[in-house]
């Protein structure tokens, strides 16, 4: 087993009252691998953390909190020599669900022993800002959804409720879609651009994305009424919307969406459109041997 220097990052309030509970029972055998840990306070602060991790030249990264916390950290690891080994204890834990629910212990063996995999990611540049994210970003329906939960991340039901309150706003968005040397018009009331394969705590938003090919999954939906959008949510949870005859798939590196629809990314609102976003294959390190069998290529 290797020598390494491990920081571990924990948000105690991840997912309301997840990580309260969670913590304690994981906190040993992450005392095991190391006993310099942090605790967040704020929003951001997984970040700085990070970034003092980096600088200080950690071999690894212990990140035990929710997917806001995992993108919080991704934001000062991507493209450096350091290890991330994310342990599920938020809410919804999509990112952890794409790697298909590693146990634990797995995962901190795996990074005391320097076993890791190679993954991608995907950056957003949009008005003067810049963001990378790991999992989804949406446009539309579903940013409005989250805009709800991110300002009653403490009510129970959050997002079910984000949902229903939503549908009530339910709206069609015009944009372009421009990659390569073509463009087109679109209207669209969401739009999944997916490095992971989870969202929405379990919602299966794109079956067939691989964290190691390269490539983004686009899925826009086209226009639908609310009685139509409500009909169809059970496909959305498990992700044979994407056969719908009123949604397109694209698997690209990079293109852009011009409109003003709102956007988020791994559940953080970040304004509207317009964006540009691309891939950055194999610019993180994940703690562990991840078998990732869709669409590799």
């Amino acid at each position: 087993m290797l020598k390494i220097r491990v920081k571990a990052i924990v948000n105690p309030m991840a997912g309301s009252v997840s990580s309260l509970h969670k913590w304690p029972k994981i906190k040993d055998i992450v005392r095991e691998v190391t006993h310099d840990i942090s605790y967040t306070s704020s929003p951001g602060h997984a970040t700085s953390l990070a970034n003092e991790a980096v600088l200080a030249g950690f071999d690894g990264i212990i990140i035990v909190g929710g997917d806001g916390t995992i993108n919080e950290v991704v934001q000062a690891a991507a493209e450096k020599d350091i290890i991330l080994a994310p342990l599920s204890a938020g809410t919804g834990s999509d990112f952890m669900r794409s790697l298909g629910m590693p146990d634990a212990n797995e995962i901190l063996e795996s990074l005391a022993s320097g076993i890791f995999t190679r993954i991608d990611s995907g950056i957003i540049e949009f008005g003067t800002g810049q963001r990378r994210f790991l999992n989804i970003m949406e446009a539309g329906f579903g940013a409005e959804v989250m805009r709800y939960v991110n300002s009653h991340k403490r009510s129970r039901g959050a997002f079910n409720i984000g949902v229903i309150r939503s549908l009530w706003k339910l709206r069609t968005y015009e944009f372009t879609l421009r990659y390569g040397t073509s463009v087109y018009s679109l209207e669209s009331m969401e739009t999944v651009v997916a490095n992971g394969r989870y969202f929405g705590g379990g919602m299966l938003a794109s079956p067939d994305s691989s964290l190691t090919d390269g490539k983004l999954d686009l899925h826009i939906v086209g226009g639908m009424g609310r009685t139509e959008l409500i009909s169809k949510l059970g496909k959305l949870r498990d992700g044979t919307y994407i056969s719908d005859r009123k949604v397109m798939t694209y698997h690209l590196s990079d293109f852009s969406i011009g409109g003003n629809a709102p956007i988020e990314a791994d559940g953080e609102n970040l304004g509207a459109l317009p964006a540009t976003i691309r891939v950055v294959p194999r610019s993180l390190s994940i703690a562990g041997k991840i078998l990732d069998n869709h669409r590799a290529e």
